[in-house]
């Protein structure tokens, strides 16, 4: 059986101190990896947090401004349809005179002794449809401003609506890239973890070594004493 020769003193002495350092820088590389691994984590959870966040305040800003427009659509059409009602009662009271009117005439052929008591209420009569068909007037002037702007209302909220969605679809871009990004954090983690099991390995390789250093180094002690 062969003996391996024992090493003299100094050069186990080196030896053990060379190991002490190597296990040194190993415990302050694996300190240096933990805290990059950690601040890493940290900022990509900040990072997810920041971006869900604007997502739900740009969806409530863009539900806002929906809002906001079918109130507003909904006001014009609610004016729209009071003109609406406003002009029908006009021409119910133009066709009223008119039938007056018309009445007037008859009586007027019928009895020409009342004659000038009829060209007068006749003359009223007009003075009223003359009335009345300006009011009309006036109401349909309204009724197609009340359009005009139901017509704007409703290409706003279009427009709205078209920049609504466009705000989703780079909200969902945004939403795939962090999911992307976050996949490729696990990958990192997961690299670093098997990095970690590599050095714990080497870590418990330089232990052993350094009990058998100590080992040998009490053998020698022994020999050195007898």
């Amino acid at each position: 059986m062969t003996m391996t020769p024992p090493l003299d003193l100094p050069a186990v002495t080196e030896l053990a101190l060379a190991n002490r350092r190597d296990i040194s820088a190993l415990d302050e590389k694996l300190t240096d990896l933990a805290a990059i691994t950690r601040q890493a984590v940290e900022d990509m959870a900040q990072q997810t947090a920041d971006a869900y966040a604007r997502f739900v305040q740009q969806a409530a800003n863009v539900a806002e401004a929906d809002r906001a427009a079918v109130g507003a659509l909904t006001a014009t059409v609610s004016d729209l349809a009071d003109s609406h009602a406003r002009l029908q009662e006009a021409v119910a009271v133009l066709a009223t005179a008119q039938a007056q009117t018309n009445n007037r005439l008859d009586v007027l052929v019928a009895s020409q002794s009342q004659t000038n008591s009829n060209v007068i209420a006749l003359t009223v009569a007009q003075t009223q449809t003359n009335a009345n068909v300006v009011a009309l007037t006036e109401l349909q002037a309204q009724a197609n401003k009340n359009v005009a702007a139901l017509q704007d209302v409703v290409a706003r909220l279009a427009a709205a609506q078209a920049q609504a969605n466009e705000n989703v679809a780079a909200l969902q871009d945004a939403v795939v890239a962090l999911i992307a990004t976050q996949a490729q954090t696990n990958d990192n983690v997961a690299a670093l973890t098997e990095a970690q099991a590599q050095t714990n390995d080497r870590l418990e390789a330089l232990t052993e070594a350094q009990a058998q250093t100590n080992a040998n180094v009490a053998a020698l002690t022994e020999a050195q004493a007898q």
